[in-house]
């Protein structure tokens, strides 16, 4: 009878024992939860402390880009301007006529630069019109930028093969003209020695 109390005693330590170990292992695992949940929670605060500095910075480039580009079209009103009623006086076969529309093309490629500033800090909107894709192809390759690109890489062909009639495109004149100048400078110095750049246009359904 002394053996079995003595039994008895042992298997309700072993029962508490057990019972205290799996209260243990449970509040273990909730402890666990709770510091993975709150490591996770640091972790997006971060980030999102990360995200308000990065929209700070770029507000404050925006403010900056704004009051650099309106200065700079206070500049731009001559450069602009003045080509024009020069031009009145000078006979299209006049020595100053050609260095008269350079001057005014880059005073307009210097104009959509600022407006590009003024989208950058959303106070102007992009300008969109029909656009013909040939008439901005032939008006770059009568450009300064590519008679200087065809100078410094003479041994490059370039070949265009552009459709007649070809259909509108709402866009930007100057923009799509500064896509096409990157396009083909990236493709004539991909060209180390020599080689042809083909420009193509096509209706497409």
């Amino acid at each position: 009878q002394e053996r079995r109390k003595i039994l008895d005693v042992n298997e309700r330590l072993e029962r508490r024992v057990a019972e205290r170990t799996e209260s243990l292992q449970r509040m273990n695992r909730h402890l666990t939860q709770e510091i993975a949940e709150r490591h996770l929670a640091e972790q997006k605060r971060q980030h999102l402390e990360t995200q308000l500095k990065q929209a700070e910075k770029m507000e404050a480039v925006g403010r900056l880009a704004a009051g650099v580009a309106h200065d700079l079209n206070n500049i731009l009103t001559g450069l602009v301007g003045y080509p024009d009623m020069l031009l009145l006086d000078c006979p299209a076969d006049g020595q100053l006529h050609q260095s008269l529309l350079t001057i005014r093309q880059s005073g307009e490629k210097a104009a959509a630069i600022v407006q590009d500033m003024l989208t950058l800090s959303r106070q102007g909107i992009a300008e969109k019109s029909p656009v013909n894709l040939n008439r901005v192809i032939d008006g770059y390759l009568h450009s300064p930028e590519h008679l200087q690109l065809r100078v410094n890489h003479p041994r490059v062909r370039l070949e265009t093969d552009l459709q007649k009639d070809l259909l509108n495109i709402k866009g930007s004149f100057v923009h799509l003209s500064k896509i096409l100048m990157n396009l083909i400078s990236n493709a004539f110095e991909a060209n180390l020695v020599d080689g042809t750049v083909s420009v193509a246009t096509r209706d497409c359904y």
